[in-house]
């Protein structure tokens, strides 16, 4: 069995896809698209509808 790589982000690199990840959440919540996509929620206690009226 081989080793895992193990690789370190640093601090800049970390906030730099973080804040482009909210950035991106923000388009996709702002334009609609995942008003679609969001009927149903998968969670622990099971499927449940998560329609938003």
């Amino acid at each position: 069995m081989s080793k895992a790589t193990v690789w370190f982000m640093d601090a800049r690199s970390r906030r730099f896809l973080e804040s482009t990840a909210i950035k991106g959440r923000q388009i996709l919540e702002y334009s609609g698209w995942l008003d679609h996509h969001r009927i149903f929620n998968i969670s622990k206690k099971g499927l449940k509808d998560d329609r938003r009226i």
